[in-house]
């Protein structure tokens, strides 16, 4: 929400604010949640299981959760996206 803070502030432009709001719905990368685990003395299997499984989920949240912040201004076909993504996986 600190996007749609900056927009109704001026400080960003419409277009900036939804980049924001699609950056903060994709997953962290496998290899900073190994680098962050290691980095607190936790366990490194867990937290590659956890990184793997987290960005599996990810590839289908992440279209969902786009449309709910950005409402009628997503223009996402969900039927599409979901088949393109799921054979890409899968």
């Amino acid at each position: 929400f600190v996007a749609k803070f900056f927009f109704d502030n001026e400080i960003v432009s419409e277009d900036l604010m939804k980049g924001m709001i699609i950056c903060s719905c994709l997953s962290m990368p496998t290899n900073m949640m190994v680098v962050l685990a290691v980095g607190g003395k936790g366990d490194e299997a867990v937290a590659l299981f956890l990184a793997t499984v987290m960005n599996l989920m990810g590839v289908f949240v992440t279209p969902l959760l786009i449309f709910l912040y950005l409402g009628d201004d997503a223009e996402i076909d969900f039927i599409s996206t979901y088949k393109t993504i799921s054979l890409r996986v899968l």
